[in-house]
């Protein structure tokens, strides 16, 4: 039991290390000279925020350019982190600098004579239409990596620096509102794997060793407290209900009870190191990717099942559904550092959609006709509408029916769910399936 319990440590921590280097690798390619380190989608669709070593760019639900922030090209500029709000009309931008790091003159100059958040605020909230500073928060010892935003936008947490506390942030004017720290001593552990927000804002999760702490968010104190034995868990997601989360251990996934700790579903997973843990916003679906692999994998929660798969010329970065769990945002890494590809490895489905020159793909997990019909249902209100377009999809026309869709207007159909709706059809047109996901 020992040596399973060493065994299972190393492989933790290495895992934990790959995943860090290949998130912070940053080396994204979308064209020749354009190498993209971060990405960010809001959670209602709306926005897209990419940065490089050259810009900052938000990008509309349809990929246009809405506006662009050029960073100074001396090699003292540090490129920052983001955090999107939920609606994407703010944005967290940051960045790691120590204090014996102060900006060379070239970029003091630059920020005494063009000064702008994205480039020379440390801690700073920004309009994403315009980019222009809403406030700062300052020099607090944060890590900008760590940002995480409340669900209705009101506020943002952190991981502190040093002693690894956690600080909630009002977006009003920046005021601390709340500082956990020790007692209870969860929120330092020496093993840094990160606090989750509960979609309701109610509690943080904590892990540590094979446990699992709910933590209060208003006082801090632990909530509740979960001991899964012989596991070693390092990365934690909670159900968009925040009545259930899933934990990754090597080699499993298990989804658990949030009120009273029992275990739903234990999933075997075909890698050891799942770097991404995603739940979709509908709650019917898990999708994953493995350390230094170049595949997706997507599981039925209620079963554990595998439903779909993927595989990719490159690593996988980045996953992040959309709001109707129609599609899921695939981010790839460079062209220079492919992932692994695994000759074995028999994806269930190929059809996507490219974008930012292939940097970003989509796909339609576990498409079928049941989810079009479900997502017709929530985002089309005329009833007229809505039966010309179930009279496409019953008939089986899905070409057809992803021409109509482009074609509806804004007003009928919102067009983060025309994009979900015809990349299902689409999906289904390319590899139909008889098999039903609802």
């Amino acid at each position: 039991m020992k040596t399973r319990k060493k065994l299972n440590l190393l492989v933790l921590l290495v895992g934990v290390l790959l995943c860090t280097m290949q998130v912070k690798s940053g080396n994204a390619q979308q064209s020749t000279t354009l190498y993209i380190s971060q990405i960010q989608w809001s959670n209602d669709g709306s926005r897209l925020a990419v940065v490089t070593r050259e810009t900052l760019t938000i990008y509309d639900a349809s990929f246009n350019i809405m506006i662009s922030e050029t960073f100074p090209s001396d090699l003292a500029f540090i490129t920052p982190r983001i955090a999107l709000g939920p609606k994407g009309e703010q944005m967290y931008v940051g960045r790691q600098r120590a204090p014996t790091d102060p900006f060379s003159l070239e970029l003091e100059q630059f920020c005494t004579s063009n000064w702008s958040a994205a480039a020379c605020a440390d801690n700073a909230i920004v309009d994403t239409d315009t980019l222009q500073l809403l406030f700062d928060l300052g020099d607090i010892p944060v890590q900008a990596y760590s940002a995480q935003w409340s669900n209705e936008g009101l506020s943002i947490a952190f991981r502190n620096e040093g002693d690894r506390a956690t600080s909630v942030y009002s977006i009003s004017d920046g005021t601390l509102l709340r500082l956990f720290s020790a007692p209870p001593p969860v929120w330092g552990f020496a093993y840094e794997g990160g606090v989750e927000w509960s979609p309701n804002n109610l509690f943080f999760a904590r892990t540590g060793g094979d446990q699992v702490y709910i933590l209060d968010a208003l006082t801090g104190e632990i909530a509740a407290q979960y001991q899964f034995e012989n596991e070693q868990i390092y990365d934690v997601a909670w159900s968009p209900d925040s009545m259930k989360m899933v934990f990754a251990s090597p080699g499993f996934l298990i989804i658990f009870d949030v009120e009273d700790g029992h275990i739903i579903t234990t999933i075997t997973t075909p890698r050891e190191l799942i770097c991404d843990l995603v739940w979709s916003p509908d709650g019917s679906q898990i999708a994953t990717s493995a350390s230094g692999y170049s595949e997706v994998s997507i599981w039925n929660t209620n079963t554990g099942d595998l439903i779909d798969s993927y595989q990719f010329s490159h690593i996988v970065e980045n996953l992040t559904y959309s709001p109707y769990t129609g599609r899921l945002m695939i981010g790839l890494g460079a062209t220079s550092y492919p992932g692994l590809v695994d000759a074995n490895f028999v994806p269930i489905s190929t059809f996507m959609q490219s974008e930012l020159g292939g940097f970003i793909q989509f796909v339609a997990p576990a498409a079928s006709v049941e989810r079009l019909s479900t997502l017709m249902d929530t985002c089309v209100s005329e009833s007229e509408t809505l039966d010309a377009g179930l009279s496409l999809v019953n008939a089986q026309q899905y070409d057809e029916f992803a021409n109509w869709v482009i074609q509806q207007p804004l007003s009928v159909l919102p067009e983060v769910c025309a994009a979900d709706l015809e990349i299902v059809a689409l999906s289904l047109l390319n590899e139909p399936s008889p098999q039903s996901t609802e």
